[in-house]
């Protein structure tokens, strides 16, 4: 037994896959750590800009996610080519930055306009774009990485930028400044995933160059305009755009204190996704394999028992413990959140139980993985045509959540009764 677990640790998919995983529950938990104390240094007002920064990056982020899934597929199926295909995409990118650097100075000057735009502070609004930047090219490197297997670095570089971000709420709690101090090390994170990420590549991908700026080129443009390509990006766009839009909405229309007690609230919804988060991720790499084609039904099937069961036991402890909860995680100054705190259990459950089946269908490669994004304008207007109250936007997540979960699950049962009609008609 011993010696089967050594020879598989010494394989480096095995070894550093692991370290990738362990790693990023830990990113998780310190991000997670970081608002917690980001709430209790800075108030309901203070922390209702952290969640509407992080709600406007998410969002954002989205492209910059879909072009990371190609990059990473792209050095992935190079095999031993991969390193110079690597070092070929990072003198492609930097190519490409140092051609339209002058762009950066409009993009950066729209900085300005940021605050009245979204009703966030000058001290965070500035910020904005510089991180949305930041990110994009950061997301660029983390694909590099994965993409060649460097599960190890990229973990050890993740945590370090982490752990950074971590010292601003640390720092505020011992009365060190304030909302400057966490914006400051967020850039400071940032900055330093770059260099690491770049010091990193530099020493680890040298390899004979090989010209193929202008065929990566040419391939990103076909890639970009591929149909799944497409349809995940509209995918992964609605559901980032379902959890991030309303703290965005509140934030703008909603005074500060409002918007940071929403902002908790919303948090406390996202800790059941969060939580089975890395098992979507797997899932998905599960349902895509055709290899495992008879199994993807049960899988999904006994998934969403599994759903169920921590869908009710949320309910229980955010219903009967919610000041407890509340002043354990985030204070008294958040004790406002305690009414609404099951209804919170609620549409976190829900959102999970989308996102879930909506990353089968997309692992599917089936266009009810647009289900979402169909039923997103509905949505869109309604946020914007209710009374702006708290319970309003409430209400209107559970229910429309609610309604679409219904839709996607009715999808699933007659996507899994048609496959398995059609295996009984080939046997």
């Amino acid at each position: 037994m011993k010696k089967a677990l050594k020879k598989l640790w010494k394989n480096e998919f095995v070894r550093g896959g692991t370290i990738f995983t362990a790693a990023s529950f830990l990113v998780s938990i310190i991000n997670y750590l970081f608002n917690l104390l980001a709430a209790r240094g800075l108030g309901p007002v203070g922390f209702s800009e952290i969640t509407a920064l992080s709600s406007y990056l998410s969002i954002s982020g989205v492209p910059t996610l879909v072009i990371t899934l190609i990059i990473v597929q792209k050095i992935g199926s190079k095999g031993e080519l991969s390193k110079s295909f690597a070092l070929s995409l990072q003198e492609w990118f930097s190519t490409t930055l140092t051609k339209w650097w002058f762009l950066a100075i409009p993009i950066l000057s729209l900085s300005f306009f940021i605050p009245q735009i979204t009703n966030l502070s000058p001290i965070v609004g500035y910020f904005l774009i510089p991180l949305m930047i930041l990110s994009f090219v950061g997301a660029f490197y983390g694909a590099v990485f994965q993409g060649l297997k460097y599960f190890t670095w990229f973990s050890i570089i993740s945590v370090s930028a982490i752990l950074l971000k971590l010292l601003g709420p640390i720092l505020l709690l011992l009365r060190i400044d304030g909302l400057m101090t966490i914006m400051m090390f967020l850039l400071a994170s940032s900055l330093l995933g770059l260099f690491l990420s770049h010091i990193v590549i530099k020493k680890n991908v040298m390899v004979k160059k090989t010209h193929m700026i202008g065929k990566i080129n040419k391939r990103f443009v076909d890639i970009l305009f591929n149909k799944q390509v497409i349809i995940t990006f509209l995918s992964i766009l609605a559901l980032t755009s379902f959890n991030n839009i309303d703290v965005v909405f509140v934030k703008k229309f909603f005074n500060s204190s409002d918007a940071g007690i929403y902002g908790a609230w919303s948090l406390f919804s996202k800790m059941i996704f969060y939580l089975i988060g890395p098992v979507i991720a797997v899932s998905f790499v599960f349902f895509s394999h055709k290899k495992k084609g008879r199994d993807h039904e049960r899988v999904l099937f006994w998934s969403l028992i599994i759903l169920s069961l921590i869908a009710i036991l949320s309910f229980i402890s955010y219903k009967y413990f919610s000041s407890l909860v509340i002043r354990i995680f985030f204070g008294s100054k958040f004790l406002r959140v305690a009414p609404h705190l099951a209804a919170a259990s609620i549409f976190g459950s829900l959102y999970t139980t989308i996102t879930f089946i909506n990353n089968y269908f997309l692992a599917k490669k089936s266009l009810l993985s647009l289900t979402l994004m169909i039923l997103i304008p509905v949505y869109f207007i309604l946020l914007f045509s209710m009374p702006r109250t708290l319970n309003s936007i409430i209400a209107l997540n559970i229910y429309f959540s609610f309604f679409v979960t219904v839709i996607y699950l009715i999808a699933c049962s007659r996507w899994v009764f048609y496959n398995m009609t059609d295996e009984k008609k080939k046997r």
